[in-house]
């Protein structure tokens, strides 16, 4: 509950509580937007100035991971246990 001047004088009501989470719901959603665009715009600026060549080999690397995907994802994993076990090895 709250009283005239916006200070908490007890436990909020459900309706309070419905109010407050309606105005967290409104500002994240905006935040979002925000957000969203401001990737947007990002990505748009990078594209535009990153060369041609760069673009090209990130396109054909792209490719070449999507086709070998098992292999990276079995490469990565052997990594991940390698890290972990000599990571908890040197605490000993």
């Amino acid at each position: 509950m709250t009283d005239e001047l916006g200070t908490s004088i007890g436990t909020p009501t459900p309706a309070e509580l419905r109010e407050q989470v309606d105005r967290v719901r409104d500002r994240a959603a905006q935040a979002s937007g925000l957000l969203a665009r401001a990737v947007l715009r990002a990505g748009q600026l990078t594209a535009e100035r990153t060369p041609d060549p760069v673009l090209h080999k990130a396109g054909r690397a792209a490719r070449a991971a999507r086709v070998h995907r098992t292999p990276l994802l079995a490469a990565g994993a052997v990594l991940a246990v390698f890290v972990l076990v000599r990571r908890g090895r040197g605490r000993r």
